[in-house]
């Protein structure tokens, strides 16, 4: 099967859509990871990191979010008494604690010092200050952060979306966190003005006696893909020359002791990240893709109401959070600091953790770089190979290989997923199999269609709807280009037919050869032959083509018989009815011909031709001269010789051929054939003999005492050759093989 040049636009077309998918291919393909995520094996959650969380019970107990920064300092200093080795924060402090009663206290405190009231009065200005150096929460929260020295506090980068807000934004934010991007970065030699692709218009710090206070910073934007879900970390984004770590990537830098981090560029790009020995692979955007270890609550949940109420002493407590990394952030859902994992909802401060632990573990899910390549080609092969399969399969199997297909490729995407953490692309290729075995299946259906209502408009006219039907359910059986096979030819015509066709009116003429084809056209279809063509009264027919018949000579010449018999049923009604009757000489010959479609452009006869067609209508012509009604050749009766009961005729020769061939007449189907049937064909065959042994008068004698059960034409014509061979010298070499054109 030949597919239109349309399957390939097709699987080209499939094959761009792979390489750039549009918003709704690459969405399923994120549920897709989705799922994949959910269904790999759970791993077990990092030891060393855990979350403190501002839970629901904090809130009861302490109040709403935000608290007070002198309690923030509290906290901060407790967890470091407790042996926390990191605290991070995913929390921003960017405006002052109190800011408005602390404004108002120091117009208070000038205007109490301008007018002398603090010389008047130093006992009252003692306690008032005491009283305003209590409201600067900040200041407490910054000298908790500043004696645990190990907090990583965060802040946030803004984007095209706060690109109002961040025109009232002013150098100074810049300088509070650039002591904290990554100082060394690798350059190759393309690369020297390569830059991360993440937009950055400006920066929200912690206020800055905070900021400072801190041994440790990074970012806590999170980008969620297009559909909201976070499956990608940001390690890295770029800000006016420098870089800077996310807070997961500091948490880990301070809790390693301040690791030697790199940032490389390679080929005008960046590449990744060596965070001491380790190589973390990055996109172009600075992001990795984050191996979730589980749903929400994987790591390991603190309440901040029990790190303030917990006294030291507690060793089991103390146990818990010695030498963590300790993510602090909200997760008392009233905070709405909710983000959505391929898990489903899960706290913003999770994540952040999720992302430490890939860093620390050097887990992360990969994508190839060629991958968009990669599902262009797995596309095209995809295509050819359907192609190939599903047109030599029926649909049925063909669906099933496309869905063993389809799934196999799923269980082998989940498996690299599982076992190597590589995120191979399924939807495209998924898709790319449905259309391409849709339009595969379509075309062939339209196929068989056209091929059908060909088959029915071309052999409707030769063959019987029972193998026209065999032709359909299995197309391979026909073969309609010229080839040469051996077959069985047919030729079969009216003795007599110009006399007769002068004696009727054209009607009568046309219904009487109607009724006479259309009964030997059903038997010649009946046993599965095909009618080539009708020439006035003529009927050529074969048998072996377009369907290949072992037994087409049995079946050529068991469908002659019955013709035979059908006809003598046929005369005797015509007689009763005052018509003429038909008889008719039938010839029949096996042998190599050629088949097939053969005539102009525009009209076409599936036919055939060669000797052996030749042959089979000179046996049709001899019949008269035997007074037979089928005649065989000897090719033909090595096929019928144990089925059919033959009386041999004649040895002759035909022009243009050496070799004599032996004519055989059709008695009657063995099985039918009676006693005097075959005592007629016993004695023939004596008398035949005799004859040829140059006994004239003893074949003479058998051939007169025989003449009835022989017949009167046959049995001239032997007594006229006897006579003849009187007349040959016995010296004469002869062969009793008469030539057939005499």
């Amino acid at each position: 099967m030949k597919f239109s040049r349309a399957y390939f636009i097709l699987v080209l077309f499939l094959a761009g859509i792979a390489f750039y998918p549009p918003y709704f291919i690459k969405a399923f393909e994120l549920r897709i990871y989705n799922i994949f995520m959910r269904f790999s094996s759970p791993n077990a959650p990092d030891p060393r990191i855990i979350i403190v969380g501002i839970d629901q019970k904090s809130l009861d107990q302490y109040g709403r979010w935000p608290w007070p920064r002198d309690l923030m300092g509290r906290l901060v200093v407790k967890m470091a008494r407790f042996g926390v080795r990191v605290t991070a924060f995913d929390v921003i402090f960017s405006t002052k604690a109190g800011r408005e009663l602390t404004t108002f206290a120091d117009m208070v405190d000038t205007r109490i010092v301008r007018e002398g009231i603090s010389e008047k009065f130093p006992s009252f200005y003692n306690d008032f200050s005491k009283w305003k150096n209590d409201l600067n929460k900040d200041q407490a929260f910054a000298e908790g952060i500043s004696f645990a020295g190990n907090v990583a506090t965060g802040f946030h980068f803004h984007g095209n979306e706060d690109a109002e807000y961040i025109k009232t934004v002013d150098e100074g934010k810049r300088k509070l966190v650039r002591p904290f991007r990554l100082k060394m970065v690798e350059r190759s030699e393309d690369s020297q003005d390569a830059h991360i692709q993440f937009l950055v218009r400006g920066v929200e710090p912690n206020i800055p006696i905070i900021q400072k206070a801190g041994s440790s910073s990074g970012f806590l934007n999170i980008t969620p893909d297009e559909d909201g879900v976070i499956r990608s970390h940001p390690l890295l984004i770029e800000y006016k020359g420098d870089i800077y770590p996310s807070l997961a990537l500091a948490a880990v830098r301070l809790y390693a002791g301040d690791i030697d981090t790199f940032v490389s560029f390679n080929e005008n790009v960046l590449s990744g990240i060596y965070i001491g020995d380790g190589f973390f692979e990055t996109d172009l955007h600075g992001r990795y893709l984050l191996k979730y270890l589980g749903p929400d609550g994987t790591f390991p949940i603190i309440s901040a109401a029990d790190i303030l109420n917990e006294p030291l002493t507690n060793e089991k407590f103390k146990e818990r959070l010695a030498g963590k990394i300790a993510f602090v952030g909200a997760t008392a859902t009233q905070i709405f600091d909710l983000r959505v994992s391929p898990f489903g909802f899960t706290a913003g401060v999770e994540i952040h953790a999720n992302a430490a632990a890939g860093i620390l573990n050097g887990i992360a899910i990969t994508q190839l770089y060629y991958q968009p390549i990669l599902n262009a080609f797995i596309t095209l092969m995809i295509g050819l190979l359907l192609a190939i399969i599903l047109q030599r399969v029926r649909v049925i199997l063909g669906l099933c290989f496309a869905a063993a297909l389809f799934l196999g490729m799923i269980f082998f995407n989940y498996w690299m997923f599982e076992a190597y953490m590589l995120w191979l692309n399924t939807v495209m290729p998924g898709v790319g199999i449905a259309l391409c075995f849709t339009s595969i299946t379509v075309h062939q259906f339209l196929l068989e269609q056209r091929s059908k209502r060909f088959i029915k408009g071309a052999f409707s006219r030769y063959l019987s709807p029972k193998v026209i039907n065999q032709i359909i359910e299995n197309p391979k059986l026909l073969s309609l280009g010229g080839e040469k096979r051996e077959m069985t030819a047919f030729f079969s015509d009216v003795a007599g037919f110009t006399t007769i066709s002068e004696k009727l009116d054209p009607p009568g003429l046309v219904n009487l050869l109607n009724e006479y084809l259309t009964e030997m056209t059903d038997i010649i279809h009946e046993f599965h032959g095909t009618v080539d063509k009708f020439e006035g009264d003529a009927i050529i027919a074969f048998w072996g083509a377009p369907l290949h018949v072992k037994n087409h000579a049995e079946l050529c010449v068991r469908a002659s018989i019955k013709m035979q018999k059908t006809l003598t049923e046929m005369r005797a009604k015509w007689r009763k009815e005052g018509r003429e009757e038909l008889f008719v000489r039938m010839g029949v010959n096996t042998g190599q011909m050629v088949v097939g479609n053969m005539g102009s452009k525009d009209r076409m006869d599936y036919t055939i031709m060669g000797d052996s067609v030749n042959l089979a209508a000179r046996l049709e012509g001899a019949n008269k001269y035997y007074g037979s009604d089928i005649l065989v050749s000897e090719f033909t009766l090595e096929y019928i010789k144990n089925d059919i009961l033959v009386m041999e005729l004649d040895r002759v020769r035909v022009q243009g051929k050496k070799d004599a061939i032996t004519l055989y007449s059709v008695i009657d189907e063995m099985e039918k054939a009676n006693d005097d049937q075959k005592e007629r064909v016993k004695k023939f065959e004596q008398a035949l003999t005799v004859f040829r042994s140059r006994k004239a008068n003893e074949a003479e004698k058998l051939f007169q005492e025989n003449a009835d059960i022989f017949g009167p034409t046959v049995t001239d014509l032997y007594l006229k050759r006897i006579r003849r061979l009187r007349e040959m010298p016995d010296e004469l070499d002869w062969d009793a093989v008469y030539d057939l054109a005499k």
